[in-house]
């Protein structure tokens, strides 16, 4: 993919691939893929919580930073993501 990382997000509930000029490594793009996943679970009704689980099973590196990061040591997706995160806890108490 000329040097890019390429993102996937499959699910029951939707399927998204799209190239990412600006992310070399494979880190980069789960981070981009999870956020994609939760800006398109945040803008849907509710779901299942299991549909929720299921997304992030094999990606486990980026949700542990999105979940510990600092906000001085932190890229902007990290950082939208964990806002969307937060959102999807309050829409599923």
């Amino acid at each position: 993919m000329n040097g890019v990382a390429g993102v996937g997000v499959y699910c029951e509930h939707l399927s998204h691939y799209l190239s990412l000029e600006t992310a070399k490594y494979a880190f980069d793009g789960e981070v981009e893929a999870i956020k994609v996943d939760l800006t398109h679970l945040n803008a849907r009704p509710l779901l299942s919580d299991q549909a929720f689980q299921a997304d992030f099973s094999d990606s486990q590196a980026p949700i542990l930073t999105i979940n510990n990061c600092s906000q001085t040591l932190t890229s902007m997706s990290v950082m939208e993501c964990r806002s969307l995160m937060g959102k999807m806890l309050e829409k599923y108490k």
